[in-house]
């Protein structure tokens, strides 16, 4: 059985690591799958799942720690230490394939002496930005094949020949835990990292114009930087009395929460690459607002509503949902039909087995 090693400097499971996760569940069959990574929640579900694991050397260094900065992470004196050990890593396992699914792993197995010859295949569900833009832009010579979640990441690379669009998957939980979560008049949700680029603000500053209305924000600040943002956010809560917001924190049971709001409100400021959480909602069965970023309006199609970040416009499209329940029953349908034909988490590991097949 041919070996695949997954790669990602990533120990949570959230966004990108949940449909990493799904794929690693459906390739297993086919091929013997290690998994390296930080310590943490993601390597954790692993070894329950007897997985083989792999895990980082130095994950608290400045380099796993770094957001974004890929040139200041890739240039600190831990480097040496941890490409050394990777190395081992890849004598130890030898994969046929390796399997990148985060930036600074990318760039990390890019490197043939660390690659030792084997196979690479990037993940890549992000639209970098600034000098990391330049730097990917380069460095996509080195792998063999490049998966793309959307369209809109597919127009970031020159080389469109190596590039292959595969849509996420998401499953949804067979049973949900009910009782838990009870709204109690039109609510509003959002889901994601708390963090600037995702436009909680935003949503706070809807929520104070909409007082008839309750918000949920679902999702948790983890780096320096938004953990800062987020206080922010409860600052401003509290100096300005917005009563109908409520900021839920990391909920296991989220789908929970899809299940009980009546809007989905996804507001980003930039770097969508797909967008997970609009099909969650899509899967759910719910009337769904995007920003106009990106891959959202690719992922979303036909199936809701598209807004600027104009925090009137935002609040016109919710009211123009609560005043018209037969357009959120339509739009409703139209997502529900369009995530059963584009992205199940069968159709995801299918194209993908179809990919590596090809390529080893």
């Amino acid at each position: 059985m041919k070996r695949v090693l997954f790669a990602t400097h990533s120990p949570y499971f959230i966004g990108g690591e949940k449909s990493m996760w799904d794929l690693i569940l459906g390739l297993r069959e086919h091929f013997e799958i290690a998994l390296l990574a930080p310590d943490g929640e993601l390597a954790e579900k692993a070894r329950k799942e007897k997985l083989k694991v792999f895990i980082l050397p130095l994950q608290n260094s400045t380099i796993w720690k770094t957001k974004r900065k890929i040139v200041l992470s890739i240039f600190k004196s831990q480097l040496p230490k941890i490409l050394k050990k990777l190395r081992k890593i890849v004598i130890k396992f030898d994969p046929h394939l390796i399997y990148t699914h985060s930036m600074k792993m990318h760039l990390l197995f890019s490197l043939f002496f660390l690659r030792n010859r084997k196979k690479l295949v990037w993940h890549f569900r992000e639209i970098p930005s600034g000098i990391s833009k330049y730097i990917f832009k380069f460095f996509s010579i080195f792998p063999d094949r490049i998966i793309a979640v959307s369209n809109a990441v597919k127009k970031f690379f020159p080389f469109k020949n190596k590039v292959t669009v595969i849509y996420n998957g998401i499953e949804v939980p067979e049973k949900l835990e009910e009782g838990k979560i009870k709204k109690k008049r039109f609510t509003v949700l959002t889901v994601g990292n708390i963090q600037y680029l995702k436009s909680q603000d935003i949503v706070l500053e809807c929520a104070k114009k909409l007082k008839d209305f309750d918000f949920w924000v679902v999702g948790d600040a983890i780096h320096p930087g938004e953990i800062n943002f987020k206080k922010r956010l409860i600052k401003k809560i509290k100096d300005e009395n917005i009563k109908n917001v409520t900021l839920w924190g990391k909920r296991e049971d989220v789908f929970s929460f899809y299940s009980e709001c009546d809007i989905f409100l996804h507001i980003p400021r930039a770097r969508e690459g797909f967008g997970r959480v609009v099909v969650e909602a899509m899967a759910m069965k719910k009337p769904v607002i995007i920003s106009n970023i990106e891959a959202l309006p690719e992922i979303l199609g036909e199936a809701g509503l598209v807004t600027n970040l104009n925090i009137k416009d935002i609040c016109d499209k919710i009211l123009l949902y609560y005043n018209n329940r037969d357009l959120m029953k339509e739009m409703s349908e139209r997502g529900y039909q369009r995530y059963k034909r584009l992205f199940t988490v069968n159709r995801m590991v299918e194209e993908t087995l179809k990919c590596l097949i090809e390529i080893i």
